[in-house]
């Protein structure tokens, strides 16, 4: 599977030591003690920081970083611990590039991101707009996927879509780039490819104000960005991008934009009409436009919301069940991106839990049950500040639930093509759906008329899905379980889960999911060893580990040949 990120090896590569011109004015001794502080902190506050990673590793990892501090700058230094945060796999447990370490004064004028189909400058400054979708193909003389890389190993997040959230913003940063070895303090050196034209540019850093939109919406510093479309007259979702949430209704869709799970400072848009009102009662207003009449189809938009007070959601989320004619299938649909995170992501798993609604988009940037509640501290000696969760959330999330990553029904990743033109390939699929069109439901299709080995056909086809994510084992595993409701045979179901894994050898739900289908089937030694092969590619995670033990035991007790 493609973009496994070189988690361990990254910093050591890009950290060689001490660059000329730095200045370490922490000294190792302060480092370590700011190293000792963090470690003991996330161990202590942190409910259970070792979920997906072995402490073991983690500590291994701390005593290299602690031996390599004599010989790295303090914005080095800095990396190094901001690397060994990111190996929790945690995204609220966070440290952040800031303080007296990370002035963030100066920034390069240009953001670049990863679509489906490459890396490109999503948003200048306005003296950059001829750079404005440009490929980018090499950062600094090198290759743009191995910059990402050493970038992308610093940051945290639930998966590797929460973790690419950070990536565009750090970039944007020369003491971090400059740190890495990967441009000069003062600029940065990108090969592009503009119109079929492929040329060489060096941007200055400019001065800019620090704001939080910067990470979390596609802004540069300064006042002003430029961004595509360049124009406001693409397809909805790129109207009212800044507003917290508001919804706008046309020809029988209703589609709500959802850019927070908290309560709006300022006035939103309600289809003809505008008023400041908190999310609860944007929620009923938007029932109580459903209920009105004329709506035959309810969009939510989660992609570009990264939480807020999971409080504001459920009775939204309640309501929407309540209402038959739209809780059907094909009459709901739920945007998800890279940016559904935290709360969003506790709303789009009551969503998936309480409601027929189709998901449609990218892979969501949370793990539907994830740690979050964050409490923030500050290292004594470099001030850096740094946040650590303390509880656990699984809203709508079920008991036996080992995903990592919500897949969408409907994959729809954003392409520079259409975003150039302002098409929105989610809105587009939104569109164009048809009663059967999921791949669970082509399966099931393919399964009654040609039998499991034509099914697998076409499962094995359509492996590899569109965008950045290519899994599609999810779909495949709900085809499977599918099977019980047309009395299909046992030796089918094993076939089809067998399969699975083979397709995604490794997926940890997969293994985990063909164990309990053996394990439904009083096969015990054989979901003792699917088991054991999830726990071996998550040896931290829990609840693998306790079906993995019940299923040995089991096995043990069976009778020889059962």
């Amino acid at each position: 599977m493609p973009l496994k990120t070189p988690l361990v090896l990254a910093i050591t590569l890009v950290l060689p030591g001490v660059l000329s011109g730095q200045v370490t004015a922490i000294g190792a001794a302060g480092w370590r003690a700011d190293l000792k502080y963090l470690v003991g902190t996330i161990k202590a506050v942190h409910p259970r920081p070792f979920h997906r990673i072995g402490e073991a590793q983690f500590d291994s990892a701390a005593r290299s970083l602690d031996a390599r501090l004599p010989r790295l700058s303090d914005q080095q230094a800095a990396l190094g611990l901001m690397h060994l945060v990111a190996m929790i796999n945690d995204g609220h447990t966070v440290l952040d590039p800031a303080g007296p370490v990370f002035t963030r004064r100066t920034w390069f004028p240009v953001r670049i991101d990863r679509l489906a189909d490459g890396f490109f400058v999503i948003a200048t400054s306005p003296a950059h707009r001829d750079l404005l979708g440009a490929r980018v193909t090499a950062l600094g003389g090198r290759p743009i996927e191995k910059v990402w890389d050493s970038v992308l190993a610093l940051a945290p997040g639930d998966n590797l879509f929460s973790r690419m959230t950070r990536v565009p913003y750090w970039m944007m940063m020369p003491e971090i780039m400059s740190a890495l070895g990967l441009s000069a303090p003062e600029r940065v050196a990108l090969d592009v490819e503009v119109n079929g034209t492929r040329r060489s540019v060096t941007l200055d850093a400019a001065p800019g104000e620090w704001s939080i939109w910067m990470q979390f919406r596609d802004r540069v510093a300064g006042d002003s960005t430029v961004t595509l479309p360049t124009g406001n007259d693409g397809d909805l979702p790129f109207r009212n991008r800044d507003l917290f949430y508001w919804y706008a209704v046309d020809s029988g869709v209703l589609y709500a934009q959802f850019n927070v799970v908290s309560d709006a400072d300022r006035a939103v848009r309600l289809d003809r009409d505008t008023a400041r009102i908190g999310l609860r009662e944007f929620g009923s207003r938007v029932l109580a436009r459903i209920d009105s009449g004329g709506i035959e189809t309810v969009v939510l938009d989660l992609r570009n919301n990264p939480g807020g007070n999971n409080g504001l959601i459920q009775a939204f989320v309640h309501g929407l069940e309540s209402r038959a004619r739209i809780n059907t299938r094909g009459h709901l649909f739920v945007i998800t991106g890279r940016r559904t995170y935290s709360a969003a992501m506790n709303f789009t798993s009551l969503l998936e839990d309480r409601t027929a609604a189709i998901f449609v988009g990218e892979p969501a940037g949370g793990s539907p049950a994830h740690y979050g509640d964050a409490t923030g501290f500050t290292l004594p000696n470099s001030k850096l500040s740094f946040n650590v969760s303390t509880q656990h959330w699984d809203l709508g999330v079920q008991p036996t639930d080992v995903r990592e990553v919500h897949e969408p029904g409907l994959p729809a990743p954003t392409t520079m093509e259409a975003l150039r033109t302002g098409r929105d390939p989610a809105m587009e699929t939104i569109r164009g759906w048809k009663a059967g069109s999921l791949l669970r439901e082509r399966l099931l299709d393919r399964y009654r008329n040609g039998g499991a080995d034509s099914a697998m056909a076409l499962a094995r086809a359509e492996a590899r899905g569109p965008g950045l994510w290519p899994s599609r084992v999810q779909e495949m595993v709900a085809f499977g379980y599918s099977l019980y409701g047309v009395r299909a045979p046992g030796a089918d179901m094993r076939r089809v889960f067998d399969a699975v894994t083979e397709i995604y050898p490794d997926s940890p739900y997969a293994w985990f999911q063909l164990g309990r289908l053996h394990q439904f089937s009083g096969r015990p030694r054989e979901a003792a060893e699917a088991y054991a092969r999830a726990l071996r590619l998550r040896p931290s995670n829990d609840l693998i580990r306790r079906f993995s033990e019940a299923a040995t035991r089991q096995a043990a007790q069976a009778p020889k040949g059962n």
